[in-house]
C-alpha cells in the first residue's frame, strides 16, 4: 500500500486509476463540406514522457492507422492535440494503450469557451471560418473600448 493511501489521501485503487493513460475525444467541428473535424486529446497519469509510435498500442483502428496522433505522450490531461477529419456515418476509433475514444458527431463542440480554460482556445475557432471571425470581432470590440480617443485641444 502506498504512502498517500496509509495516510487516507488516497485508495489503492484511485491510486492505480491515476497512472492510466487514455484517449479523449473532445467534440466535433461541422465543416462546410458536410464533414466534420474532430478533436482529440489524452489523459496520461505516467510520471514523465512516454514515447509510443504509432503501432498497436497507438493507432486508429481503421486505415489509415497514423492520423496525427501524438507518439510522445506527455504527463497529465492534454486537450485538443490533434485533430481529424471524418463524415457523420465513419467508425473513427483512436486506440491508446488498452482504452478507445470514438469520433461522435453528435458531440459538437461549444467554441471557443470549451477549450478556452486549458490554453487550446485557437483549435476550435480555426476549425470553422464563421467561430474565428466571430472571434476576431470580439477581439476588435474589446480593443476598441479599452483605447478611447482623446480630445484634441
Amino acid at each position: 500500500m502506498g504512502v498517500l493511501a496509509w495516510l487516507g489521501l488516497g485508495s489503492p485503487a484511485a491510486m492505480a486509476q491515476e497512472k492510466e493513460t487514455f484517449p479523449v475525444f473532445e467534440c466535433a467541428a461541422p465543416n462546410s463540406d458536410g464533414t466534420f473535424t474532430g478533436f482529440f486529446g489524452y489523459q496520461s497519469g505516467e510520471a514523465a514522457s512516454v514515447v509510443m509510435p504509432v503501432g498497436a498500442q497507438n493507432q486508429f483502428t481503421t486505415p489509415a492507422h497514423d492520423r496525427g496522433q501524438p507518439t510522445t505522450i506527455a504527463p497529465g490531461r492534454h486537450v485538443a492535440v490533434f485533430s481529424v477529419r471524418f463524415a457523420a456515418g465513419d467508425q473513427v476509433m483512436w486506440h491508446l494503450k488498452t482504452a478507445n475514444a470514438v469520433a461522435d458527431a453528435t458531440k459538437l463542440c461549444s467554441a471557443p469557451a470549451e477549450l478556452a480554460e486549458v490554453g487550446t482556445w485557437l483549435a476550435l475557432p480555426a476549425a470553422s471560418a464563421a467561430s474565428l471571425a466571430g472571434w476576431v470581432l470580439v477581439q476588435r470590440r474589446r480593443n476598441n473600448q479599452r483605447v478611447a480617443p482623446t480630445p484634441a485641444g
